[in-house]
């Protein structure tokens, strides 16, 4: 048996020269979304982090399910630093979003996102969990490489390659996409309701869920079935069909018209663009450079 093929193969999984043009596409709109999400908060982060409203520092740490219990609290600073920061965290994800800050940015701002996480942990929701995670894969890339505004001031354009740890953190992202659809896809086989197909109506019907008159599909129940059982085939089989080369674009598709729904009807945009963002990082540059505008930023 040649061995040297399976380490050529894995090798070139984990560390061949990856888009910089598609991580930074990624960076765009993840950034963009988190900075969203953290705006939609800003003026009310009395009521939410500080000793006055509604959580105490004291208990923050018991908001969270005891297996997953964080040993510290990253946000230890005081009462009067929390909108500050807070400020600093929107003014920078959409700094990073721009192309400002790379590494040392991005770095500051996961650790802030986890602060805040740890501070109130019932304010979570999967865009806070998917975006952090996101995030904290993105620091070892070159994620402002390319599209940055800072690329408009230089005289001439660099071709920049990627670096190893772009090349490793890129696959990275992809793979926790991966483990992030086929975890929840399993974990939803634990409800009945996902196997009898009504697990949506409890959503559809719920006025204070979704921001349409969606009670019109108790008079198509198979489209009820139908929308429940896709969910879980496309969460369970989403790693396979994402690598095969003749369904990828076909299931990065099915992906995005699945996310714009739920942000549709449910109007969690900032949790449906954090799953979007990094479905780019599984095109070609070729791609990209063919479908999209080319930007003098790049």
């Amino acid at each position: 048996m040649n061995m040297s093929k399976p380490w050529q193969w894995w090798d070139e999984f984990w560390f061949s020269s990856r888009s910089l043009l598609n991580l930074a596409i990624f960076r765009i709109i993840l950034m963009a979304a988190m900075g969203c999400l953290y705006f939609g908060r800003l003026f009310d982060v009395a009521k939410y982090y500080t000793e006055a409203g509604l959580l105490p520092k004291a208990l923050a740490l018991q908001m969270f399910p005891e297996f997953y219990r964080p040993l510290f609290l990253v946000a230890s600073w005081p009462d009067s630093w929390v909108f500050p920061l807070h400020l600093f965290l929107v003014v920078g994800s959409f700094a990073l979003a721009a192309g400002i800050g790379g590494r040392v940015l991005n770095t500051v701002l996961w650790i802030l996102h986890i602060g805040f996480l740890q501070r109130n942990y019932s304010l979570a929701f999967g865009g806070d969990l998917i975006g952090g995670i996101f995030m904290m894969c993105m620091m070892g890339t070159q994620s402002c490489a390319r599209l940055s505004v800072l690329n408009l001031f230089k005289k001439s354009t660099v071709t920049v390659k990627s670096d190893l740890l772009t090349n490793l953190f890129y696959r990275l992202i992809q793979v926790q996409l991966c483990v992030i659809y086929a975890w929840t896809g399993f974990e939803k086989l634990k409800g009945a309701s996902w196997w009898d197909g009504t697990a949506l109506w409890t959503v559809f019907a719920n006025p204070q869920m979704v921001i349409f008159d969606m009670t019109w599909m108790r008079h198509v129940p198979l489209l009820v079935v139908g929308l429940s059982i896709f969910t879980v085939l496309f969460e369970i089989y989403f790693p396979l069909m994402v690598t095969n080369q003749r369904l990828r674009k076909f299931t990065l598709m099915m992906g995005v018209g699945l996310h714009m729904g739920i942000g549709f009807l449910v109007a969690i945009w900032g949790f449906s663009f954090v799953m979007m963002a990094p479905y780019i990082l599984f095109m070609s540059e070729e791609w990209t450079n063919k479908h999209l505008l080319k930007f003098k930023l790049a």
